[in-house]
């Protein structure tokens, strides 16, 4: 109000979200209370949507959050809880939409006590009830439609790699409720199967998810013959050396395996030479990972396997192509096993021709190299046990063998490896080598060699070992002598160097003192070597100036018996002296006398016996001097060394092949001088000086010189060669020799001597060692082949040749020869030679033809189907270098879907597998049909969906009884299931039941009915307490309770249980009065009263006159003891014990009497236990020893509480005390629920368990499913039926677990839904029996009849038949033509119907004068003709243009014509032509081609049709006229780029073999020519056809949006399969017919179909030709863009339109094969003997590419055109069925 403060009239109002409401708006939002905040606890919200009657309802979801398991939102598919439940959703897991099936949906939300969530937010709507909710996309997969109205089919496709499982094609079916016909199916990755695409890919099952545990998968890819797979990994993962996966070239388990994969490390790209390959995968009980993806695509088979890697060896050869061969050789040291050579070998195996050779090290072996390796066995891998090989070496002579132990990793010891130095183990030994040996190399000194290994059962190991020959040209060192020194030039022992031995002073040289090194077997010293000792001679004469004179055998003991003599005599005028330096003798028995003089009668200067240590001196008064030693039998002795000297040197001897040349004297400091013969040099010293040694006596300071012959070096080798001699010093011979497969040049020059300049006679410059030569090749030319060297020089030894064959030919013999050493080559017989190929015989076609009888490489093979047939396959194959024939397999298919694939467990009715035809399925009793009955075969040759199967029939599981057990595993047909009763409830009806053929049991459920225990009875003086457990009050598991009434006590158990047998567990207890037994009395005293039970008084008196001291009475109380304490009495009480009383519930043992030392003893009755003395004693004073003892009632202490159970009853925890429990609710227990404390202070029994209740499986009805697992109190289990089946209204779909352990109701029953019997059609019959629901029938025609349409009736779920009935019809035979000149009388075309033909007289008919309508759609007979009897010649059959026609033997009957074309033009028909008896021509009239090529030889006979074929070029084809057959040439010649042709002219002669026969006359009727009309593309016309892609033919329709006359532009829409639209134009050119429409715009549902259009150059470009029969066109020709191929559509006129008109609504709702039939033929050709015969369509326009047009020929000579373009082998999700089929039929009649 005015003036005074503004504020609202009331508070500002809040916003809240109800919980729950009646919605019946036509669209709205429904939120969870408090969104978007988390609702609220313990919420129960419920939502009505109600919108007008026949509409529905659909949810989309916004949000959806709450908590996952407890807090849910369900919707129902109605306006309560009671309709079907859509869904139950929590968590974050909800469909993005929700379609209800009415105008009416319930939501009910609720949410548990803790924990929220964000909530939800729904908004609705209403939609129309005339469509089908939009279905659910599979994952990996398409969906293909976006229309869901009634009627309307939706199709899906996988991604490659995934299997459809389920219907790839649903259709929104009619009805009060709008639904699919089945769930949208799944894509899913499959373990195995077999893939026969030429490629595709290959996932493991589960991808991208991980696979499964414990598979095995096996792929097996299987091309044409000729073609191999290679295999590219995009992904790999699996379990390391557990899961993996292997790649076997071939279709089996034992086929060669590729390679094996496992772990993450992607394998590279492999390649198999089979055109089977087969992928196996197995996985492990443990670790899953995701797996792996394989593309694979066929490539053509050209070479055979890669031989390499080859291990420890090498491939040579060029390539591995088909005919060609490589060879194999070995590393050093390993040894070829196996051929050497393979060869590639034709055919279709792809294989060399034997397997692989593999290089393995030898176990010893002849080693004839000059050098090489050694390996141990199995290197690299260790040598095995117990090993012993043996090689020996041999090189050439004058060489020696090295070994080198380059690696020696032997056992120490126990293997070991030994050298001889020759070729026998008696040769002396180089050495013994283990895995200790220091020494690693030996070398041999001849040109032999022993090596031996071994090893022993235990360690292997390793050895290499290298080896080579060497010159022997230096000796072993000389060999030691004992008592001897070695003179020679050095320590280098060349060969022709000598060496000399020379004895200590006092011995004596014994064998050769000079040696020579020489080559022999050996290259050593020559000779043994020399011995040095000491004799005992007689009057042995010593005339050198200085010498020693030593006992026999020093240094050892002289021998007995001996008597030895020397005599001395040096210069005159010289004395001698003796030194006696050692001496040793039996003393008196072996003497040494030095005598002064001559003889031993010369005075004795000396007597030696015994032993002298220091030395002696004496000398001769003489020049001369003799010397004489004895010695007895006796003891010996070391025996003596005496020198003897006199002051001078004594002349030396002259070395060997020198002299002394000059001296200056023999006194002290004399010289003297030596020197050698010519041809030898000095070794040592040459001169010498005599001089005085430090021991006193005089010697030449120099030894003798050597005199060495002259040596002219190893002299060199040749190459190729080697040189041989004994030694190579002067005057000495080495002898020159070629090794194998040379020779010396000139045989003069074999030998070379050493001169005695050193030098050797031809200069040290050897002769050289030429290789052998093999003849010129020519000599050994091979047709089709070439020789190819391969190894070392041609034409020479050891060179190698290959046969290489020409292509298209393979190798026969041995390829690889060699040049030999006695050369020659190594050509054995037969010779090798080269063959031409062959690949085989191609099998003919069923229902077709083939042209061409050659099978050899080059030739060519051209197919044709019969009419009424399509071609699949290449059309043109080619014998190819390869041995294979190029391109398909061929087979002629004309709506023949062959026999369909087999059903396990029934059988298939109906032979018809042509097109339209329909088979049924049945399955053998005991057994019922999954999927489609009725499959009908389509125009693509494929049956219609899948094959169903027969599963058995199951009764489902029974259910168990209430308080019972069902047993078994299987519940289907025939299968027994037994029934037995938990404890303590007893069976009543049958044990057992069997599955029933109509899918019920034979038997109820029996009934487990509970045990009933007598009564117990009652107790007197007590109280009884029952806890039932069942239907009556003494049920098994019911308890009886006892309790006594006061005073008195219970004797036995307070509780007894009803027991499973119906027995009580326990006898009836007896209730006792309490007893508190005898109180005892003090001595002297007397005790009034002798009741001791409850309540009882006793009193005390005493006697004597004594007082009473205590409690004069005592009362038995409740608890059975007494009150007070025991009195006594005043005074002395010795030698008297008063009564000690009993105690209760005890017993006294003993003496009654009470004196002194009287003993008494106590005990309890059962279940009571002593407390106090057991054993008490009168004692002197009175008192009884101890105390007095009590009993106490035994306890068996606390059992405690078990879970999920109470406690109902206990009276105690001691003796005789019992306990019951109860279960809680929900729980139950199997044993006993009581337990009794015993004597022994145990509970009886275990301690009982409650588990929880579970009511059992309550069964599956058969033919029904179940919902819900868990069978536990309170919960719940929901069934439904399965489709076609409805459940009996009486009994409940919801069954609930209750405390009884029994279910509340039993599961229902489902019984089928059957539809009556289908409506008959006239002249048909119906296929198929089973008229159960979402069963098929089908109808089949009588024999002369045909369908009005495919049709197939399925049962629907209200009991009706879906689908639209057909018609049988009568065959249409069309109009058989009239005769020129004559009349025909008919009754119709159709099956049956006949006509007549008359002639105009006088002419006369020729042929069948009346023809029948057969069955097939064909007249019987053959077409007559009206001719005139007078006439007898043939008609001219006329010149063609740009030809001449040869008429010489004029046109009477039997004459021939003949036709020649004119240079420039091609003659294509009938060469010649023959004048019959019926006046008729045979062959077709021909035709002048203009062409560049030349034109052939024209022969005669045959007819001749043409070919423009990418693969080969232009093409004639020739076959033979009726009447004669082909003797030889070619029988197709094609056009090379000079102009020539291939092959040679084809012969045609007469057939007058006794099988064949001329067939009849051609006939020939022309087709009216039709013009293309200028408005063909006119505003609103529709063109219906395909293109190609990706080499698939894709539908697609064409629609003219506008036209102008004028510019003839063109402006249309293309409508692609998959919803794509592409706006094109493009100006119509009239005078060429030829329209480029090209793309300016695109639209689509998705990228992924509209990316291919994506090209700026997009194009339409084709031309327009007439169809002639049904006056309208066809627009077809090329695509332009990447992956297109060609187009054609055909322009619908308006009674295609009309019979048509929904599937130009809707193009592509149903399949239509129309497309590639109706195609009209744009020229007119003739096909003769099943060849195809390509025309021009106009010479004076552009040549048009080739566009698949083929002919075929029948047995009427009715030809049938089709443009293979199109394909016939359609997948079912190419292009969709549809009834109409055109047939183009051209008779041709000559008159």
């Amino acid at each position: 109000m005015p003036g005074t403060l503004a504020q609202w009239n009331s508070s500002v109002p809040t916003c809240l979200v109800p919980c729950g409401g009646n919605l019946t708006e036509r669209k709205g939002t429904i939120l969870s209370p408090g969104f978007p905040e988390p609702y609220l606890n313990s919420l129960n919200c419920v939502w009505k949507i109600t919108v007008p009657e026949g509409a529905g309802i659909q949810i989309q979801v916004i949000s959806f959050v709450t908590e996952q398991n407890w807090d849910s939102l369900e919707v129902f598919d109605g306006g309560d809880n009671t309709a079907t439940m859509l869904g139950s959703f929590s968590g974050t897991t909800v469909p993005a939409l929700l379609n209800s099936t009415s105008n009416q949906l319930y939501l009910h939300f609720y949410s548990d006590i803790s924990v929220s969530a964000a909530g939800f937010h729904l908004e609705y709507k209403t939609v129309g009830l005339s469509s089908c909710p939009e279905p659910a996309v599979p994952s990996n997969g398409l969906k293909i439609g976006e229309r869901y109205v009634v009627n309307d089919v939706v199709s899906f496709q996988c991604e490659p790699g995934y299997a459809l499982q389920g219907h790839s094609h649903i259709s929104c079916m009619p009805g009060t409720v709008r639904r699919w016909n089945y769930p949208p199916p799944l894509c899913i990755a499959q373990c195995g199967g077999i893939l026969e695409e030429m490629e595709g890919v290959i996932l493991s099952p589960g991808f991208p998810g991980n696979y499964p545990s414990n598979s095995d998968c096996t792929w097996k890819i299987s091309f044409t013959v000729g073609f191999g797979a290679h295999l590219q990994f995009l992904n790999f993962s699996t379990e390391p050396n557990h899961d993996f996966v292997e790649i076997r070239n071939g279709p089996y388990d034992t086929s060669n395996i590729i390679s094996r994969f496992s772990g993450t490390d992607l394998p590279g790209s492999l390649l198999s030479t089979s055109h089977e390959t087969t992928i196996y995968f197995h996985s492990d009980h443990s670790q899953n990972k995701p797996g792996f993806k394989v593309e694979y695509q066929a490539y053509e088979l050209q070479e055979c396997p890669d031989p390499e890697p080859f291990a420890n060896g090498i491939v040579r050869g060029a390539g591995y192509s088909v005919g060609q061969s490589i060879s194999f050789e070995c590393l050093p040291g390993y040894q070829l096993i196996g051929q050497p050579v393979l060869t590639c070998q034709h055919g279709t195996n792809r294989n060399w021709d034997h397997p692989l050779p593999r290089c393995e090290v030898p176990c010893g072996g002849n080693m004839t190299a000059q050098n090489g390796t050694i390996y141990s066995p199995g290197f690299p891998n260790q040598y095995p046990n117990s090993q012993d090989c043996t090689w020996i070496f041999v090189v050439s002579s004058g060489y020696g063998i090295y070994l080198n132990f380059t690696l020696l990793q032997t056992e120490p010891y126990n293997d070991f490896i030994t050298v001889w130095d020759g070729s026998q183990e008696t040769a002396p030994q180089l050495g013994v080598f283990t895995g200790h040996s220091v020494k690693k190399a030996t070398q041999s000194s001849s040109n032999h060699a022993l090596m031996k290994f071994h090893s022993d059962a235990a360690n292997g190991g390793l050895f290499v070992i290298h080896f080579h020959a060497y010159q022997l040209s230096k000796c072993q060192p000389p060999t030691m002598v004992p008592n001897a020194e070695i003179i020679t030039e050095n320590e280098d022992y060349n060969i022709g160097d000598i060496i000399r031995y020379q004895c200590l002073p006092g011995f004596t040289l014994v064998g050769n003192e000079i040696l020579t090194c020489r080559l022999g077997t050996h290259l050593q010293f020559e000779g043994p070597p020399p011995t040095c000792e000491v004799h005992c001679p007689m009057n042995d004469v010593l005339r050198d100036s200085t010498g020693v004179i030593l006992s026999p055998s020093f240094t050892g003991s002289y021998p007995h018996f001996q008597t030895c003599s020397w005599m001395i005599a040096v210069e005159p005028e010289y004395n001698i002296t003796f030194t006696v330096e050692y001496f040793l003798s039996e003393k008196k028995y072996d003497e040494f006398g030095i005598f002064d003089g001559s003889s031993g009668q010369s005075p004795l200067l000396l007597s030696l016996s015994g032993n002298y240590s220091a030395p002696l001196l004496v000398t001769s008064s003489g020049n001369r001097a003799y010397l004489h030693w004895s010695s007895d039998h006796a003891y010996s002795r070391k025996g003596f060394r005496i020198r003897y000297s006199a002051p001078y040197c004594s002349l030396p001897p002259a070395p060997l092949h020198g002299s002394i040349l000059s001296h200056s004297g023999l006194q002290p400091e004399s010289t003297i001088w030596f020197g050698c013969d010519a041809g030898y040099r000095l070794v040592g010293h040459s001169f010498s000086t005599c001089s005085r040694h430090p021991q006193g006596y005089h010697h030449w300071n120099k030894a003798i010189p050597l005199c060495q012959a002259i040596s002219c070096g190893v002299p060199k080798a040749p190459k190729n060669g080697v040189v041989f001699g004994r030694e190579f010093t002067m005057g000495s011979k080495a002898v020159y020799q070629c090794k194998e497969g040379f020779h010396l040049q000139a045989q003069d020059n074999s030998s070379v001597e050493c001169l005695a300049t050193g030098q050797w006679s031809n200069g040290n410059n050897p002769p050289p060692c030429v290789a052998v030569g093999c003849p010129d090749i020519s000599s050994i030319a091979v047709e089709h082949g070439r020789w190819r060297l391969i190894h070392e020089t041609q034409y020479q030894y050891n060179a190698q040749l290959m046969l290489i064959c020409d292509p298209g030919y393979y190798y026969i013999g041995y390829r690889v020869i060699s040049c030999q050493a006695n050369g020659k080559w190594s050509i054995d017989e037969p010779m090798p030679t080269c063959r031409i190929i062959s690949c085989g015989d191609l099998p003919v076609p069923s229902n077709g033809n083939r042209i061409g009888t050659l099978t050899t490489y080059g030739a060519t093979a051209i197919f044709s189907c019969n009419s009424g047939y399509t071609l699949v396959g290449s059309r043109v194959r080619e014998c190819m270098a390869n041995g294979l024939w190029s391109g398909l397999e061929v087979t002629c298919l004309a709506g023949h879907c062959g026999e369909p694939g087999p059903i396990v467990n029934g059988q298939i009715n109906g032979e018809n597998y042509n097109y339209r035809g329909s088979v049924v399925y049945q399955c053998n009793p005991g057994f019922r049909l999954i999927g489609m009955s009725v499959r009908i075969c389509q125009q693509d040759h494929h049956w219609s969906g899948k094959t169903p199967v027969c599963v058995p029939i199951t009764c489902g599981h029974p259910g168990n009884p209430t308080n019972g057990l069902t047993q078994g595993t299987q519940f289907n047909l025939n299968n027994v299931a037994k029934f037995t009763c938990n404890v303590g409830y007893h069976l009543e009806g049958t044990s057992k039941s069997q599955c029933l053929a109509n899918g019920q049991w034979s038997k109820p459920l029996p009934i487990c009915r509970i045990v009933n225990c007598t009564d117990p009875g009652h107790l007197e003086n007590s109280v009884r307490q029952v806890q039932p457990s069942g239907p009556h009050r003494f049920s098994f598991g019911t308890t009886v309770s006892y309790q006594c009434n006061r005073g008195y006590y219970l004797l036995g158990t307070h509780v007894l249980t009803c027991q499973g047998d119906g027995i009580w567990d326990r006898l009836l207890p007896v209730c006792h009065l309490v007893s508190c037994g005898h109180p005892g009395s003090p001595p002297y005293a007397q005790i009034l009263g002798d009741v001791h039970s409850v309540g009882a008084v006793v009193r005390y008196k005493c006697q004597e006159g004594r007082n009473l001291i205590g409690n004069s009475t005592r009362t038995c109380q409740l608890d059975g003891r007494w009150s007070g304490s025991l009195p006594h009495c005043s005074g002395s009480i010795r030698g008297l014990c008063g009564d000690p009383g009993i105690p209760s519930h005890g017993i006294r043992h003993g003496e009654n009497e009470l004196s002194v030392n009287s003993t008494v003893w106590f005990s309890c009755e059962p279940g009571y236990t002593l407390r106090g003395s057991l054993q008490r004693m009168c004692q002197a004073n009175g008192s009884w020893s101890g105390t007095q003892p009590e009993c106490e009632v035994i306890s068996c202490g606390n059992p405690g509480t078990p879970s999920n159970s109470r406690v109902l009853f206990n009276d105690g925890l001691v003796f005789s005390s019992s306990i019951i429990y109860k279960c809680r609710d929900g729980y139950y227990s199997t044993g006993v629920l009581s337990r009794h404390c015993t004597v022994n202070g145990t509970w009886t029994g275990s301690t009982p368990e409650c588990t929880v209740i579970n009511c059992g499986d309550p069964g599956v009805p058969a033919n029904g499913i179940r919902m819900g697992n868990d069978f536990t109190y309170n919960k719940t289990v929901t069934f439904q039926c399965m489709p076609g089946y409805m459940m009996e209204s009486e009994r409940a779909s919801t069954l609930t677990c209750t405390k009884d352990r029994a279910w509340n109701g039993t599961k229902p029953v489902c019984k089928a839904i059957i539809c009556k019997s289908p409506q008959i059609v006239s002249n048909g019959r119906v296929m198929g029996s089973d008229f159960s629901w979402g069963s098929s029938i089908s109808y089949s025609c009588l024999e002369g009849y045909q369908l009005s349409l495919a049709a197939v009736l399925t049962c629907e779920g209200n009991g009706s038949w879906s689908g639209e009935i057909p018609q049988c019809f009568p065959v249409f035979c069309g109009d058989p033509g009239i005769p020129a000149d004559g009349r025909r009388e008919d009754r119709g075309f159709t099956y049956r119907s006949s006509v007549s033909y008359s002639c105009l007289p006088p002419l006369v008919l020729v042929g069948s004068a009346r023809r029948f309508c057969q069955a097939d759609g064909s007249w019987s007979g053959t077409q007559p003709s009206c001719i005139d009897a007078s006439v007898t010649t043939c008609m001219d059959p006329g010149v063609p243009l740009f030809g001449i026609q040869n008429n010489s033997q004029g046109y009477q009957v039997g004459s021939v014509i003949f036709f020649k074309c004119h240079k420039g033009y091609l003659l294509q028909g009938s060469t010649t032509r023959t004048c019959l008896p019926n006046l008729t021509w045979s062959g077709i009239q021909p035709n002048c081609i203009p062409h560049n090529c030349k034109e052939p030889d024209t022969p005669a006979h045959a007819n001749v049709g043409a070919l423009d074929l990418p693969s080969l070029g232009y093409t004639l084809i020739y076959s033979c006229q009726s009447g004669f057959y082909l003797t030889g040439g070619s029988e197709h010649r094609t056009c090379k780029a000079d102009g020539s042709w291939t092959g040679k002219p084809p012969i045609c002669l007469a057939d007058v073999r006794p099988s064949r026969r001329p067939m009849g006359a051609a006939k020939d009727q022309h087709l009216p020519k039709v013009s293309v009309p200028a408005d063909v593309f006119a505003k609103n016309s529709f063109w219906k056809g395909s293109y190609e892609y990706m080499g698939k033919k894709q539908p697609a329709m064409l629609s003219v949006t506008s036209f102008d006359p004028v510019t003839s532009k063109v402006n249309a829409t293309l409508i692609d399969h998959s919803g794509v639209e592409l706006q094109v134009s493009g100006i119509y050119k009239r005078e060429d017919v030829h329209l480029l429409l090209q793309v300016h715009q695109i639209t689509g549902p998705l990228d992924i179909f509209t990316n291919k259009f994506k090209n700026d150059k997009w194009a339409l470009d084709g031309h327009v030709t007439p169809e002639a029969s049904s006056g309208t066109f066809v627009y077809q020709g090329f695509v332009h863009g990447k992956g297109f191929g060609q187009f054609g559509l055909q322009r619908l006129d308006n009674s295609i339109i009309e019979r048509d008109s929904e599937s130009i609504g809707h193009p592509f709702a149903s399949n239509s094969s129309s497309v590639a039939a109706a195609i009209l033929v744009p020229f007119i050709a003739l096909m003769i003997a099943g060849f195809v015969l390509y025309l021009y369509k106009h010479r004076r326009r552009p040549k048009v590419p080739f566009n698949g047009y083929a002919g075929h020929e029948n047995t009427n000579v009715r030809g049938t055109f089709e443009n293979p373009m199109y394909d016939r082998n359609l997948q079912p999700t190419d292009i969709m069925a549809n009834e109409a089929e055109f047939t183009v039929s051209t008779v041709c009649t000559a008159v």
